[in-house]
């Protein structure tokens, strides 16, 4: 059986707005967003860093352990300020780390 790359499959299909793009599109934005915040982010914070997401003007931190979590929680005001001039993160609120992965953080992130 041939096994394509989803690029290839995408590069001969027309955009459909299907499943698959949304998924890519969510995954490609995620990964900016992770990509940026970490540079933003002090070096001790941003290693601890696993992945983000934005919802409206929420910012959902995915951490590798609950120190780091914490240590965010505690920086956020500072972090908020470091972020507002950002594009991607201009217009956040909220700061909410958390320690696990976004499928088992509730029905927030």
């Amino acid at each position: 059986m041939a096994v394509n790359k989803i690029d290839k499959i995408l590069a001969h299909s027309p955009a459909s707005g299907g499943a698959l793009e949304k998924l890519l599109k969510n995954g490609h934005e995620k990964a900016h967003l992770t990509r940026v915040l970490k540079y933003s982010f002090p070096r001790y914070l941003s290693e601890g860093i696993k992945s983000v997401k934005k919802s409206g003007t929420i910012l959902y931190v995915e951490c590798l352990n609950a120190s780091i979590a914490t240590n965010i929680r505690f920086e956020t005001d500072n972090l908020k300020r470091a972020l507002s001039c950002l594009t991607d993160f201009g217009r956040i609120d909220e700061i909410k780390p958390f320690v696990g992965n976004f499928s088992s953080a509730g029905s927030d992130p």
